[in-house]
C-alpha cells in the first residue's frame, strides 16, 4: 500500500492511499482528518489498474 499525505485543505488533512486488491487492481482510498476531530475513511472510491492513477484520484477527491 502506498500513502500520500497532502497539505491541509479547508481545515482538513486528506490522506490518500492505493491498496492492491484482486486481479491486479488498486483501490483508491481516502481518509480525512480535522485537527481535534475524528478520522473519516472512504474505502475503495474506485478501482484502477495503475497505482499512480488510484493515488491521483484519491488525492483529487480529497480536495473536493
Amino acid at each position: 500500500m502506498e500513502t500520500v499525505v497532502s497539505a491541509s485543505h479547508q481545515g482538513y488533512r486528506p490522506i490518500a492511499s492505493a491498496c492492491p486488491v484482486r486481479y491486479g487492481l488498486h483501490a483508491a482510498d481516502l481518509a480525512t482528518e480535522k485537527p481535534g476531530g475524528a478520522l473519516k475513511a472512504f474505502i475503495a472510491l474506485d478501482y484502477f489498474f495503475d497505482r499512480a492513477h488510484a493515488l491521483t484520484y484519491a488525492t483529487r477527491s480529497g480536495r473536493i
